[in-house]
């Protein structure tokens, strides 16, 4: 039972980065996890010890981001050139693009392993409040994304 409660509390934690970033599209993901982690901290009122822990945890994040922040294959010279010659390599293709999700996938189960220690550190009322942060933002998401 609470690993499940711990995995509910997980994707909750997920939404409400998802709905956070839309919230501050228009920065750079630097800025919008900085925003996300202030915003988490005023609504939370998370101790010292909380706070370094997710800073630890958008650090990671971010560091993994950065990792896997590249052009498209399809911006590489050596696929322009293909496409000049009417001759795309679509084994090449779809391996490039199978290792880029490959990796997403690695780094968000990873992302995962980060937020739930981040969560284990919250009192019970400070999970229920993030929770409830994660249910208006999954309601405002769907007024304005799922019309």
């Amino acid at each position: 039972m609470k690993q499940k409660t711990i995995n509910i509390i997980l994707m909750l934690i997920l939404g409400v980065g998802w709905a956070n970033c839309y919230r501050f599209h228009h920065m750079p993901p630097e800025k919008r996890m900085e925003k996300m982690v202030e915003y988490l901290k005023s609504e939370l009122d998370l101790t010292d010890a909380q706070y370094k822990q997710l800073q630890s945890v958008k650090e990671n994040i971010l560091q993994r981001y950065k990792s896997i922040k590249k052009p498209p294959f399809w911006f590489s010279d050596d696929f322009l050139s293909q496409l000049e010659k009417g001759t795309v390599d679509k084994e090449q293709v779809k391996k490039e693009v199978k290792e880029f999700h490959n990796v997403m996938l690695e780094n968000r189960l990873k992302d995962i392993d980060d937020i739930s220690s981040f969560v284990n550190t919250l009192t019970p009322d400070q999970r229920k409040k993030l929770a409830d942060l994660v249910r208006e933002h999954r309601e405002h998401f769907k007024k304005h994304h799922m019309q």
